[in-house]
């Protein structure tokens, strides 16, 4: 490697470049490969960077950080916002941090077409990943999840605004009080009252009410009795344009079930282009 070096240090690095593909061609050394890619990462050689990662791929190897983080950069800097978004997926699955996570579900949240209604759905994956860090995160969150009405959600919601110390502190700390009491009180009427909710649900026919009480069983714990009235919703085929939508929580549904085989095949299934197909890949990865 002493001719490798001196090319280096002096940025030869087409010289360097092809005194390693010699040696590369005798012996598969991990070493060198990196070196390679620096020196195509200095130049601003962004295909040959790809192909290096592709190889190790193809390889069934796993590429390090580093590769990845200098495939991110160089797309990046070029404006490839589809090649940058998919180099950070594949960070995020492989080597996941909060920094990644938080570009991740900002970027999905700025696409164009991205539902607002899915606004819920990422608050889940910020809280599932620890991003959550703002009071006024944890109330609006738990105020959403209150609208889908999931109050144990919300319920836990709350709780874990506190644990984290975000909650119950400062000028708001009543205002938080306020929201804590009122999820209690919802999460504890919930379930004695879910069956009188069904017979007004099904008296107006209404599949998307009834889609969105069986997620709120599954969240308070009645798993089985959640998951038929969500799966009955979704095949009367009355929830429309918001299918994908549905599919996507009947996913998070089944996860929370604890039935993450059954989760990975919905997801799967989501298409979407208002961001339900996104998340769904997102939350794949975090099982």
């Amino acid at each position: 490697e002493g001719l490798v070096g001196i090319y280096m240090r002096a940025k030869d690095y087409g010289k360097a470049n092809a005194a390693i593909e010699r040696q590369l061609k005798e012996r598969n050394d991990p070493k060198l490969r990196g070196y390679l890619m620096q020196n195509y990462y200095n130049m601003g050689n962004t295909a040959a960077v790809m192909n290096i990662v592709r190889g190790e791929e193809k390889a069934g190897r796993t590429p390090s950080e580093d590769m990845y983080g200098m495939v991110a950069n160089l797309q990046n800097k070029a404006g490839d916002k589809a090649g940058y978004v998919a180099t950070l997926e594949k960070l995020a699955r492989h080597y996941p941090n909060a920094n990644t996570w938080t570009d991740l579900l900002n970027r999905v949240q700025r696409k164009s077409g991205f539902s607002q209604r899915l606004a819920v759905d990422v608050y889940r994956l910020k809280l599932a990943k620890g991003l959550m860090k703002k009071p006024s995160e944890y109330m609006e969150m738990a105020q959403l999840v209150l609208q889908e009405k999931s109050p144990a959600e919300a319920q836990r919601v709350v709780t874990a605004g506190y644990k984290a110390g975000a909650l119950g502190v400062g000028a708001e700390a009543p205002r938080h009080q306020r929201l804590k009491d009122l999820t209690d009180k919802e999460a504890a009427a919930f379930v004695g009252n879910a069956e009188r909710l069904e017979a007004s649900i099904r008296k107006e026919n209404d599949m998307a009410s009834l889609f969105r009480l069986g997620y709120g069983l599954v969240q308070s714990g009645k798993t089985e009795q959640g998951l038929k009235l969500m799966n009955e919703a979704i095949k009367s085929g009355q929830l429309a344009e918001r299918q994908e939508e549905a599919e996507l929580r009947l996913g998070q549904a089944y996860a929370f079930a604890g039935n993450q085989k059954q989760a990975l095949a919905t997801w799967r299934g989501v298409n979407g282009k208002d961001g339900t197909a996104d998340l769904a890949r997102y939350f794949s990865m975090s099982k």
